[in-house]
């Protein structure tokens, strides 16, 4: 048997050069290519396959779907193609591996990654989700990256095996901090997001409210320009009310996705002043609706019930103040986040976008 590489002869049974070294079971990137996608080892694949589900099964846990295919797609077809490559591991190989592994990597990203794009498209129940194989590329490289780092392992693992007991803690470390930084900062983003609606409803409420406080206060020249008030007034208070109802959904994300003690208290706070701001404006609503109906006594009944309201209201913006106070970062965080808000409600209203700017609720 001749040696490709330096044209050495040596005998069938040899494994390796006698003078290069060089192993008899390399293949060249074209043969490993063909091999890989024509005679694929399917049991290696498919475990690898298996590894990039499990791993995406994971982040789902702790995710919803949009996060989970933003954020673990890339890990799970790193990992798929590290445990193909990683199978392909052979004793009577030396550190001299060929392409096999990496190239197998990419077909276990290339079929992963496909399986999960599908998955999605039926979602869409629509050509629209098409546009999402733009992706299969990247998987498929990710996947080859994946192989290699298995080869790397197997490497390793030829030379001392003593080395892969650390080198596996050394991986897992790096995943788990990794994982733990990577979810952190996706809670700390949606908080801000939750926050943000919330702080935009709050906003909008106070202005809608100075607006219907107006028209309960004009002076009337008649019964039907009163009731013609009375009605502006009620518009408000119901636009306040189902505005403050989604921030109170708004909320609940929130409190969820704090990641630090005092961001967890302040959502929580914050829970109890918008359920209060509801209370209120309920009370103002029924209120309202009495008046306009001519039931005075039921309508003074409710008024007083909001004037009730007013101190533990405040009272409850105290204890925001009280928290936000605890942290100078966080203070000027939440003092940023009103200031924006204030500046966007104030251009909504001169828009005049106060009782028609729409405003969402949380995908969950």
């Amino acid at each position: 048997m001749k040696c490709k590489n330096c044209g050495t002869e040596n005998q069938e049974k040899e494994q390796y050069c006698r003078k290069c070294g060089k192993s008899f079971y390399e293949l060249t990137f074209k043969e490993a290519v063909s091999r890989a996608i024509f005679n694929p080892n399917w049991l290696n694949v498919g475990l690898g396959v298996i590894a990039s589900f499990i791993i995406l099964a994971i982040f789902y846990g702790f995710m919803d779907a949009f996060d989970t295919f933003a954020y673990g797609m890339i890990p799970a077809l790193l990992t798929g193609g590290a445990i193909t490559g990683i199978l392909f591991y052979n004793r009577n190989v030396r550190a001299n591996y060929d392409y096999v592994p990496s190239i197998s990597g990419a077909v276990t990203g290339l079929i992963a990654g496909f399986a999960v794009l599908i998955t999605i498209m039926a979602q869409y129940r629509g050509s629209n989700g098409l546009i999402l194989f733009i992706y299969l590329p990247g998987y498929v490289f990710w996947g080859f990256v994946g192989g290699a780092l298995g080869t790397i392992v197997n490497m390793l693992r030829k030379e001392n095996i003593k080395l892969i007991v650390p080198l596996a803690a050394f991986l897992i470390l790096i995943l788990s901090v990794g994982g733990y930084f990577l979810n952190q900062s996706n809670m700390d983003t949606h908080y801000e997001t939750d926050y943000d609606n919330q702080l935009l409803s709050l906003t909008f409420d106070d202005l809608l409210q100075t607006e219907a406080d107006a028209f309960l206060n004009k002076t009337a020249n008649s019964a039907q320009q009163n009731v013609n008030n009375l009605k502006e007034a009620q518009k408000r208070y119901q636009r306040m009310q189902n505005i403050t109802k989604d921030a109170s959904l708004w909320n609940n994300e929130m409190i969820n996705d704090a990641t630090s003690d005092i961001k967890k208290e302040y959502a929580q706070a914050l829970g109890q002043y918008i359920n209060l701001k509801l209370s209120y404006y309920d009370e103002m609503e029924l209120g309202i609706k009495s008046s306009i109906n001519g039931n005075s006594k039921e309508a003074q009944k409710h008024y007083q019930n909001a004037k009730n309201l007013v101190p533990k209201i405040q009272s409850q913006e105290n204890l925001l103040t009280t928290i936000n106070n605890k942290d100078t970062q966080f203070k000027q965080y939440v003092g940023q986040k009103i200031a924006n808000s204030k500046e966007y409600a104030k251009y909504n209203q001169e828009q005049g976008e106060l009782m028609t700017f729409p405003f969402g609720v949380p995908d969950s």
